[in-house]
Formats: structure tokens, C-alpha cells, sequence
């Protein structure tokens, strides 16, 4: 069961600081989700802010959101 640690809730005094289930409280997890949407927009927009300056750091965060598939291996024929 994966956790997270509630910090800025509108929860109970009692409850903030607490580690709960993701799937039990939509209202944490949504929070969370939003958290991590808005941290991940400005680490994009940040880094191509900085492109001249930092051009190593661009092109690797850039070569890691393309999708790549990897090679699938021989696969076995029916009945063998």
C-alpha cells in the first residue's frame, strides 16, 4: 500500500503530519497529484529558461520524455 505524509490539508489538527493510504482519501491524493504536476511544469520551464547556460541538462531532460520501446525478443511459436 503506498503512503504519503499530509502536510498543508484542510484536515483535523490530529490528522496533519500523519502518513495515510493513497486510495482511502481522493481529497490527499488529489493534492498531491497537484503538487507534483505544478513542481514538474517549473522544472520544465526552468530548465529552458537556461538552455544557453545549460545545455547538457536540457538535452538529457529532453532525451528522458521522449517514449522509447525496447527490442521484444524472439518470441515462442504455438505449442512449443
Amino acid at each position: 500500500m503506498e503512503l504519503f505524509l499530509i502536510y498543508n490539508l484542510p484536515l483535523d489538527g490530529e490528522e496533519q503530519g500523519r502518513m495515510l493510504p493513497f486510495g482511502k482519501h481522493p481529497i490527499a491524493t488529489a493534492s498531491c497529484r497537484d503538487v507534483v504536476r505544478k513542481v514538474k511544469a517549473k522544472v520544465g520551464l526552468d530548465l529552458a529558461r537556461d538552455v544557453k547556460g545549460n545545455e547538457k541538462a536540457f538535452c538529457k531532460y529532453i532525451d528522458d520524455k521522449r517514449k522509447t520501446r525496447e527490442n521484444v525478443g524472439p518470441l515462442m511459436g504455438q505449442g512449443t
